[in-house]
């Protein structure tokens, strides 16, 4: 029968923690009762006293409850364990697949594949710690960077751009409103907006300037020159900017729009009408005809403004930069 788990109670602080307590060795030295790792509590602990034995020590039994709950104590607190890689007296810890790590970054990381001093390598020998920090993304996973970018899985390219629904001065760490601002040179910002091909500074109208000697590079802007932000849509070349246009209107209207001074009705609407004469031509009857000026407006029958726009929502453009060194 297989027990379910409960919650446990909270551990207030570590057993022991103002207690005294041995310092626990590797090995238990020659003759000694002392708990180590590798013997635990030796058996001549268990040797009666009067037989020569050894009685175990309360310090020892203090330093294995502390030991051990500090570990549970930090486990309840949702700690992740930092990694733990070689020095002069420990090979390092090994790590298998799904085991979370803290890099000395911050940053949390899930290991893809096993490594570690204990790990065989497919061609022989062992595999051997593998910093998280330094690796290239073989072994292990940066789940804190991937959270950041808002990715279920992926990262961003350096590189991206995209529509955030977050405020300009709240986006996500590594994220750069598309405003046109300037970085100068020795900035993080500057070094990787320089990083990119000559094509896509061009495409993407990252210039350079120098501003009291020194070059600044620019962000690219998702803004036209008077200020309006500019929809998006596949095609190339890529960064060309396609102006306002719309569809031609094309049309004819009859010259001989009254007759006797009455409105000709079939020769007004919503978007044309009437708004005078401009000449007359008596006819023989006696009756005349007018010839009348026509004007248009849109608004009085749709809504207009200074631009073409479909119905839409304003979200704030942004370029990624990769997070901060």
């Amino acid at each position: 029968m297989t027990m379910i788990p409960n919650i446990p109670p909270v551990l207030p602080m570590p057993i022991a923690i103002f207690g005294d307590a041995n310092v626990i060795p590797i090995s238990t030295p020659q003759g000694s009762g002392q708990l180590s790792f590798e013997a635990g509590f030796p058996f001549i602990t268990q040797v009666p006293l009067l037989a020569g034995g050894i009685a175990p020590a309360r310090a020892d039994f203090n330093a294995v409850m502390r030991m051990l709950s500090i570990h549970a104590f930090f486990a309840q607190s949702g700690g992740v364990y930092p990694w733990v890689g070689a020095d002069a007296d420990f090979p390092g810890l090994n790590y298998l697949r799904g085991n979370h790590v803290l890099g000395d970054d911050g940053h949390e990381y899930i290991a893809r594949l096993p490594s570690g001093p204990g790990v065989p390598a497919a061609g022989g020998g062992f595999v051997g710690p593998i910093n998280p920090v330094m690796d290239s993304g073989t072994y292990w996973w940066n789940m804190t960077e991937a959270l950041e970018k808002g990715s279920s899985g992926g990262a961003y390219v350096v590189g991206d751009s995209k529509l955030w629904r977050f405020r300009t001065n709240q986006l996500p760490e590594g994220w750069y409103h598309e405003n046109g601002d300037r970085f100068p040179e020795g900035t993080d910002e500057y070094e990787v907006l320089d990083s990119f091909t000559p094509e896509f500074k061009a495409d993407n109208g990252i210039t350079l300037s120098v501003i009291g000697g020194i070059n600044t590079l620019s962000l690219p802007t998702a803004y036209y020159t008077d200020g309006r932000g500019m929809f998006r849509r596949p095609g190339t070349p890529v960064g060309s900017i396609v102006t306002d246009a719309i569809r031609n209107i094309t049309g004819s209207l009859p010259g001989f729009l009254t007759s006797n001074g009455g409105p000709n009705s079939a020769a007004t609407s919503a978007l044309f009408w009437a708004v005078g004469p401009t000449s007359q031509r008596i006819v023989p009857t006696g009756a005349f005809d007018s010839w009348d000026q026509l004007a248009v407006n849109a608004s009085r029958n749709v809504p207009t403004a200074a631009e073409n726009r479909p119905l839409h929502v304003l979200l704030t453009p942004a370029i990624y930069l990769g997070t901060p060194k």
